[in-house]
């Protein structure tokens, strides 16, 4: 963070079928999230849970609904 703060969290488990989008997913999810104000910590919890989504599935895009994410998110 800007003050120095280490954010330090796991990625949602995942099985790898396809890496194909994943970066663009994460970069995605990313900005969605910091766009919406959330802290940096959700923003980072939020673009990893689109790159865990993004690498279960073949090909670079899906529709990314509620019930995909679903399984992917941690409370």
């Amino acid at each position: 963070t800007r003050d120095g703060k280490k954010i330090d969290f796991q990625a949602p488990p995942t099985e790898q079928i396809d890496a194909t989008g994943a970066g663009d997913t994460f970069g995605a999810g990313f900005l969605e999230a910091i766009t919406s104000g959330a802290s940096l910590t959700d923003v980072l919890k939020h673009a990893a849970t689109w790159g865990a989504l993004a690498v279960s599935r073949e090909g670079g895009t899906f529709e990314a609904s509620g019930k995909l994410l679903k399984p992917f998110r941690r409370s």
